[in-house]
Formats: structure tokens, C-alpha cells, sequence
């Protein structure tokens, strides 16, 4: 696990196993609420003025390849109804604490808005091959990016998938939901089906490269601080910038 931690949380300590909700975590949720609140409250004036929220801040494929460029960034907080909303903040609740005590809160925000991000350009190609041009909101695309990680990082950690009582690995839900997915598409061309596939994919390509980047982060460190004491000393920079578990 050591390859993925962050050099800065605000959180305790890392790694899996952690109790409560989390920094970023609980962030997320309140923003996606407040912002659900805001397209309710502005229903209203969607009605008077023919300005639809969701078709300027939801991701559009033609909108944003003629220069919407926001999209991929905004369509993530706002969602299509409640039970919309909700499922999704409930994923993030079960999965996201023990990914961002694992990550750090920086590495997970990142995460979580990229598996967001690139996975809604899927929908891309669906714009290319038949013509496609939906508005796609939500945050499932981040969400199961977030759960690919918590599968990579512990695949046989045991979960429950309500309503089903049999327990099961991370990898077995993770494999479950994107065959279910993959089922959806071949009975619909759905833009939102294509987002979850996209987020799942970055989730898995994200726990690739970070701790990559963090093992090159150690070796620069290192390097620098060599370069500052050539004469070495009483400080081990394996100590220093070695990642452990906090008590």
C-alpha cells in the first residue's frame, strides 16, 4: 500500500481500515447536495427563460467539441433527481473514505474529478459512430472510478451489494457492475453506460500511474537532498521520505 500514499492528508492515519468519513469525501457530498439544491431552486427560472442548467453545465459532446470546454469539470455535480443523486453519494460514502485515506486527499480529489473528466469523453464516440447527442449529468462516471480503486488497491476486501446477502470480493462487484454495463450497451446505445465504462477505466489506469509518480517523487526528493548534504550525516533520507503508517 505504501506506493500510493500521499505525502500530505488532512486526515488520520492511512491505509485501509480507517473509521468516519473522510476530508474530501464528506466535501464532495455537500457540494453535490448544495448544487442539486441550486437546480432545484432554479427550476423556476429554467421555465421563464428557456435557459436550461443542465444543457449549459452538463456535458453535451457537440456543445463542448465546439468549445464548452467547462463540461467534463461541471456535469459531474449536477445530477438528474434525487434517487440520482443519492445513489451516487452513497457509493462515494461506502467506497471514497478508505480510497482517500489510502490516496490523500489531494491524490483522491484528483481521482475522482479525472475518472469523471475522461470518462465522459466515451460519449465522444458515440457523437462519431451514430450520431448521438445527449445531455449527461452526474457523478457516477467518478464514483466507479473510485471503486475500481478500492478494488485495485484491496480486490479481496469483502462487501455487500444490496439487496443481495451473500458477501463478495471488491473485484467480483466491480466485475459484476461493469458486465451489467456492458449488457445495458449492447441493448441500447446509452451515453451514460458509456461514462460508467470510461470512469472504471481511468479508476484502474489512476491506480497505475500514482504510485509511479509517487515512487519517481521519492527518487527526485531523494536526489535533491543529497545534492544539499554531499557530506551525508546523521538524517537518513530513507527516514525522511519514506511513507509510514501514522498511529
Amino acid at each position: 500500500m505504501r506506493g500510493y500514499q500521499d505525502t500530505h492528508t488532512d486526515d488520520p492515519p492511512y491505509g485501509f481500515g480507517g473509521h468516519g468519513v473522510t476530508y474530501m469525501v464528506r466535501r464532495l457530498i455537500l457540494i453535490n447536495a448544495a448544487v442539486f439544491a441550486a437546480q432545484l431552486l432554479l427550476a423556476p427560472l429554467e421555465t421563464l427563460t428557456g435557459v436550461s442548467v443542465a444543457e449549459w453545465f452538463g456535458f453535451v459532446p457537440g456543445d463542448f467539441l465546439r468549445g464548452s470546454l467547462w463540461q467534463p469539470l461541471t456535469y459531474q455535480f449536477l445530477h438528474g433527481g434525487l434517487m440520482h443523486l443519492v445513489m451516487n453519494m452513497l457509493w462515494l460514502f461506502f467506497f471514497g473514505p478508505d480510497v482517500e485515506r489510502l490516496l490523500g486527499s489531494r491524490q483522491f480529489t484528483a481521482l475522482y474529478l479525472a475518472c469523471g473528466g475522461v470518462g465522459v469523453m466515451v460519449s465522444l464516440f458515440s457523437l462519431g459512430l451514430f450520431g448521438n447527442n445527449p445531455v449527461i449529468v452526474g457523478a457516477s462516471g467518478s464514483v466507479l472510478g473510485v471503486l475500481v480503486a478500492f478494488a485495485v488497491a484491496d480486490p479481496a476486501r469483502q462487501v455487500l451489494l444490496f439487496p443481495l446477502p451473500v458477501p463478495m470480493s471488491a473485484a467480483t462487484l466491480v466485475a459484476i457492475i461493469a458486465a451489467l454495463n456492458l449488457v445495458w450497451a449492447f441493448g441500447e446505445t446509452n451515453a451514460s453506460v458509456s461514462t460508467h465504462l470510461g470512469g472504471m477505466g481511468m479508476g484502474w489506469v489512476m491506480m497505475q500511474l500514482i504510485p509511479r509518480y509517487q515512487l519517481w517523487l521519492r527518487r527526485r526528493n531523494r536526489e535533491r537532498w543529497q545534492k544539499r548534504n554531499p557530506g551525508g550525516g546523521d538524517d537518513d533520507p530513507d527516514n525522511i521520505f519514506e511513507f509510514r503508517r501514522r498511529d
